[in-house]
């Protein structure tokens, strides 16, 4: 008998916000993946259905599901939160959960969770292999060297379906490029701040090189940008600093535009380099990827839509930041979706609203089971 996915989601709406709560609550920002990677592999190994459960060395959580067709579908949800949250409270106030991470991306994650649920309660075997892959990193330092990790291991990969947070609707077939760098300042000398002035100073020499990597026309809000954070540097006001530390990004839509300020970045550090012979300039690249996109008519974007149709899902396209650049970069054919409907996520203030889920989710499990009519 055929199960309807709305009724479905119905049926396991009190589950599925329990899950939630669950699984928001175990802390795991970028490489403190762990207990909640344990704890979902335990909760997949229940599925007999599945092959090759594992966690690789990069500590993604995989598993393999066969289809009628030799070809490989895979199916993404980020397990990593912004935000390091030790005690993280999440509550329920009426439509809303409140907490971080409750929407991204706990969302995405509990989604396919309950697809496999919905997979073995309908007895359904998918047109193509299913991969259902668990990434470590895709927030902030972790560059999404979980998803780089997977995709260098594991080649025969047909089409992507990355399960973000939110928002539902959102088709994202557009990667921003995307460059994140630690930069490094590291002088020898140091030294009292009065008998020592004129001793290189790390947190001036990078204060320098910030205000000249700014130094550019080729940044315009809404096409291209850049952003400064986590800086560090100095251990007393009467010390010249030995060492200094930032984190720098850009991104652009435009491969024209990422190109120049990559040229740009990389001949400012050769400068400093030049003109501070005494110190050292470290970059440590954490994230590098192009602007790039799907064509629009590509046959999963329509496939998309028509799911959207279905439910009455009014679809919007927008170019985006996730897992899935690093499939699109690789020519792999590529949508990101959202399964929710959250606000002030990457925050302590994020919350989500549970009746988004419902069309949400089913959106997916019309993916998967209308999968016959995506030509791969």
């Amino acid at each position: 008998m055929e199960i309807n996915p709305l009724d479905f989601i119905d049926d396991h709406f009190e589950s599925i916000v329990k899950e939630i709560k669950t699984i928001a609550s175990i802390s795991s920002p970028p490489f403190e993946e762990e207990k909640k990677i344990k704890y979902l592999k335990e909760k997949v190994a229940r599925y007999q259905f599945l092959k090759n459960i594992s966690v690789d060395k990069e500590g993604n959580l995989s598993a393999f599901l066969h289809g009628k067709q030799n070809k490989n579908v895979l199916l993404v949800a980020h397990t990593d939160t912004a935000l390091k949250v030790e005690n993280n409270n999440i509550s329920i106030k009426g439509n809303r959960i409140y907490g971080h991470g409750v929407c991204d991306n706990t969302s995405g994650v509990v989604a396919l969770l309950t697809l496999l649920q919905f997979l073995e309660d309908g007895h359904i075997t998918p047109a193509y292999n299913l991969i259902f892959l668990f990434t470590v990193g895709e927030e902030g330092i972790g560059g999404k060297r979980g998803m780089k990790y997977f995709l260098k291991h594991n080649r025969h990969i047909t089409t992507v379906i990355n399960v973000e947070s939110h928002n539902v609707g959102r088709i994202t077939t557009a990667a921003i490029g995307q460059f994140r760098a630690k930069i490094e300042v590291i002088c020898d000398k140091g030294g009292h701040s009065w008998r020592d002035f004129g001793n290189p100073n790390a947190v001036c020499i990078l204060a320098n090189l910030i205000t000249d990597l700014q130094k550019s026309d080729l940044f315009q809000k809404g096409e291209t940008s850049y952003t400064f954070s986590l800086l560090d540097g100095g251990q007393s006001i009467n010390v010249i600093p030995t060492s200094a530390s930032v984190m720098y990004e850009f991104r652009s839509l435009s491969m024209m535009k990422f190109k120049k300020i990559h040229t740009l970045f990389n001949t400012t550090i050769r400068s400093y380099k030049k003109h501070y012979p005494e110190s050292i300039v470290k970059i440590k690249i954490i994230a590098d990827s192009l602007p790039v996109a799907l064509g629009k008519n590509h046959p999963l974007i329509t496939f998309t839509e028509n799911i959207h149709k279905k439910l009455h899902i009014t679809s919007f396209y927008k170019e985006g930041n996730a897992d899935g650049d690093i499939s699109l970069n690789l020519g792999i054919p590529t949508v990101t979706i959202g399964t929710s409907k959250g606000y002030n996520t990457h925050s302590v203030k994020e919350y989500v609203e549970k009746n988004s889920f419902k069309k949400g989710y089913a959106q997916l499990f019309y993916m998967i089971t209308q999968l016959p009519s995506l030509p791969l």
